[in-house]
């Protein structure tokens, strides 16, 4: 994630860990194609926002994390993403370079 202020508003809010994984093995800097160019992915998000609210097919959600996503792939194209903790990506907005929404439909919690 970018550190442009997102360090200091996580901790702020009390958020000791955050990880979106696009893919196992996602690193900037590995020698395999697909792995470097996911991990550069992953580096392009910024959060914006730790308190917002999502109303998706299957619920509403508070305290959602809010992060404005990028990808060096297709510069054109910025999402913004939203996460539920304990659930994880409850809706995503193709805010430019497309129009896409995507929602949560339903969600069943693993066994514990």
């Amino acid at each position: 994630m970018a550190r442009s202020g997102s360090d200091r508003l996580a901790r702020t809010a009390g958020v000791t860990r955050f990880a979106a994984v696009s893919s196992l093995g996602a690193d900037r800097q590995s020698r395999v194609f697909y792995s470097r160019v996911k991990g550069e992915a992953e580096d392009a998000g910024e959060i914006l926002s730790l308190g917002e609210q999502a109303q998706v097919p299957f619920g509403h959600f508070k305290d959602v994390l809010l992060i404005k996503d990028l990808t060096p792939l297709h510069p054109r194209v910025l999402e913004y993403k939203l996460y539920a903790e304990g659930v994880g990506p409850v809706l995503v907005l193709g805010v430019s370079g497309g129009s896409d929404r995507e929602e949560l439909l339903g969600f069943e919690p693993p066994p514990a």
